[in-house]
């Protein structure tokens, strides 16, 4: 899943706002609330395929 997937799905649930923060899921706000884009379960599997430094 990479960047371009994640506005897309923000797009999908009509998201505001996309926060990415080190350690934490993908975030969205939509409607007033933060949700995260991906649930815990996947997050270390993420962060693998994310690019590093």
């Amino acid at each position: 899943m990479g960047f371009n997937d994640l506005l897309k799905m923000m797009i999908e649930k009509e998201g505001s706002d996309l926060f990415l923060t080190t350690g934490a899921p993908p975030s969205m706000k939509a409607f007033g609330k933060l949700s995260p884009l991906v649930e815990k379960s996947c997050l270390k599997a993420w962060l693998r395929r994310s690019p590093t430094r």
